[in-house]
């Protein structure tokens, strides 16, 4: 709950401030185009991922970079999917890795022996992220049968 209140509070201060189209203004005058912001993304919350939980980097910065992605012509739920799996990949990885420490316990194993048996897999996502990321149609293509 104490989470949920300061990413409030922290919500109120961004939307009071203006600094949605503020950060809109600044990522469309550097002139990246929807691959470019999306490979500034991806780096902004794998980094993001490492230090902090994924439900309060969601509910801060995902309503700030949903307008700009909007603009730039990305489906929402292709940069969703991209945002979550950036955060996951970034819950995977040190310095903090949280969930390696919750895998570790669950499993009762070591965490260094789970660290290096992570190392693979964590390539693989990073394939799979980058597929997701440039080939919008991987992550539409049910959603598009469904709803459209």
């Amino acid at each position: 709950m104490a989470i949920f209140a300061s990413v409030g509070a922290f919500s109120w201060i961004i939307a009071n401030e203006q600094l949605g189209p503020q950060v809109a203004r600044w990522i469309q005058s550097l002139g990246l185009g929807w691959a470019g912001f999306l490979l500034v993304v991806n780096f902004f919350f794998l980094f993001l991922g490492c230090i902090m939980d994924a439900v309060p980097a969601m509910l801060i910065f995902f309503p700030v970079l949903l307008p700009v992605a909007k603009d730039l012509g990305v489906d929402p739920i292709h940069f969703g999917v991209v945002v979550v799996l950036n955060l996951m990949i970034g819950l995977l990885t040190p310095p903090v890795g949280a969930l390696l420490f919750l895998e570790a316990k669950i499993a009762d194993i070591p965490f260094d022996a789970l660290v290096r048996a992570v190392g693979p897999s964590l390539i693989a996502l990073l394939v799979v992220l980058a597929l997701i990321t440039y080939i919008p149609s991987l992550v539409t293509f049910v959603p598009n049968l469904v709803f459209r």
